[in-house]
């Protein structure tokens, strides 16, 4: 494996131990150039028998690089750095086991935070804590968020004991912890806490019988196979 350096206009960015998939300059000294963030077309690493990819969005026809990746590489894990409104929109019919929806990135510092995020998130989050807005929250309490409007800045996670309001959106809890998976438009659910789910109903249970969040058939799929290994969960339908 090759020890490249990545430079975005002319500034590194700080990942190394890189495979360089799409477009981009080469030197003799190993240093990949690109002139815009959308040129970072692909690169991966391998590590831990998966490879992530950051593929840059320019167009609608673009979105068809997801499926041959996937089809490629049924193990990966898809980063989509785009220019485009609303990105999330268009690609639902796309079944992605973990996708981050990075939203138009103007600056080189952007760019090296989702990076690193996406690293994190994909092979070293072993964490059982999350922080939202400076506040740390115990996954193990960690029920469900919920919003009222699909494109809120307002959530509410729901825990064991009582809930807590956020200033955030909810497209984003989902990058903080594997186990965080989408249900609804209005729910993120932590899988691990799911004690029931009435697929006829299209509502997930928890140990708190006055909470439940809402499963619509488009995100069913992936909830299921995320727990089927979950000896106390048993299917209503």
């Amino acid at each position: 494996m090759n020890e490249v350096i990545l430079k975005l206009r002319g500034e590194t960015l700080e990942y190394s131990h890189c495979f360089l998939l799409g477009t981009g300059k080469i030197s003799d000294n190993q240093i990949i150039e690109f002139d815009s963030y959308y040129e970072l077309l692909q690169y991966s690493q391998e590590k831990k028998g998966k490879k992530l990819y950051f593929l840059g969005v320019e167009n609608f026809d673009d979105l068809m690089l997801i499926e041959k990746v996937r089809k490629a590489d049924k193990k990966s894990v898809i980063v989509l750095i785009s220019q485009f409104y609303n990105l999330s929109s268009h690609i639902r019919d796309f079944n992605i086991e973990a996708l981050s929806i990075v939203e138009p990135v103007e600056t080189v510092e952007k760019i090296q935070y989702y990076v690193n995020r996406a690293v994190n998130y994909t092979f070293f989050n072993d964490s059982e804590e999350i922080e939202i807005n400076g506040d740390i929250l115990d996954l193990r309490d960690i029920l469900y968020f919920e919003t009222d409007f699909q494109h809120s800045r307002h959530i509410r996670c729901i825990l064991r004991n009582g809930e807590k309001s956020y200033n955030a959106r909810l497209r984003n809890i989902r990058n903080l912890h594997p186990s965080l998976m989408t249900s609804s438009i209005s729910n993120i659910v932590n899988v691990n806490n799911i004690v029931d789910i009435d697929s006829a109903k299209g509502i997930i249970k928890f140990e708190r019988p006055d909470k439940i969040a809402y499963l619509t058939r488009t995100y069913k799929k992936n909830i299921f196979e995320k727990i089927k290994m979950n000896s106390n969960l048993k299917d209503s339908e």
